[in-house]
């Protein structure tokens, strides 16, 4: 919905002919970066393990990471998914 109603290009655009095309050429917000940060919260929640928390935080910084080096996303996309991913966590576990 997001993509839809705002369009951000990528760091290295990417050429779109459809309304369809468009939206998945947009880069705000990054999904990859949202998933993650929901999963972090997800299975601390219901797992409760220090070590596992640490990898998946670690998995965490390497998608950041891996979306940036890739030139897909730039901070402010990453910052968009990961407060998107984090609102719906918490939307999702107070509902």
């Amino acid at each position: 919905g997001i993509r839809a109603c705002y369009f951000k290009n990528r760091p290295e655009a990417e050429r779109h002919t459809t309304w369809l095309d468009k939206i998945d050429a947009a880069s705000f917000p990054s999904i990859h970066a949202a998933r993650m940060i929901f999963l972090v919260f997800t299975l601390n929640r219901y797992l409760m393990n220090y070590w596992l928390m640490a990898v998946m935080a670690a998995m965490l910084l390497l998608v950041c990471f891996s979306r940036i080096y890739l030139k897909k996303h730039d901070v402010a996309n990453l910052g968009g998914g990961l407060v998107l991913g984090t609102l719906v966590y918490f939307l999702l576990d107070f509902l």
